[in-house]
């Protein structure tokens, strides 16, 4: 993957995304159920990760044929580094409960090398630099926490997915 430019390694995003989700299908609704809230169900899961996916998608593909420098930003802040982020969810919620949390495993084989691949990438194209990438990632360490506070645990009850 050294020869691939960025605009070539955003589409292993979606591939590596479409080689976790049937990983984290069958059982996640019911670990969620059972660890993290009642309210979780299959119906809720395909939702959100129908629309995950075709957002995944829709921004790789924008990058691709966009790699600039603020639309890059945007991609690691509001996407990207979300993937590296679920590993860390799947590997801490593992560890917490001590018991296997559906994805895990996927996520932590594709999504740390991939991350890592094109952070390197982008860093060296200059289309992100080593300070907007900390902002990319705070930026996201916000957003991911408030997406699982909302649609795995449920904790804002006036926002609760149907």
């Amino acid at each position: 993957m050294n020869d691939l430019r960025f605009h070539e390694v955003v589409w292993f995003l979606p591939v590596a995304t479409a080689l976790h989700f049937p990983e984290e299908a069958p059982r996640f609704a019911a670990w969620a159920q059972k660890y993290t809230s009642p309210h979780f169900t299959q119906a809720h899961w395909k939702r959100i990760h129908s629309i995950g996916f075709a957002y995944v998608l829709v921004f790789s593909a924008m990058v691709s044929f966009y790699p600039y420098r603020p639309l890059v930003f945007l991609f690691f802040a509001l996407c990207f580094l979300e993937s590296g982020l679920n590993a860390v969810f799947h590997l801490g919620a593992t560890l917490y409960f001590r018991a296997y949390s559906p994805g895990v495993l996927t996520a932590i084989v594709l999504y740390p090398p991939l991350l890592w691949v094109a952070t390197r990438t982008a860093l060296s194209e200059e289309l992100l630099s080593v300070a907007s990438l900390g902002m990319a990632l705070a930026v996201t360490t916000i957003l991911h926490s408030l997406d699982v506070a909302k649609n795995v645990f449920f904790c804002f009850p006036k926002m609760r997915a149907s």
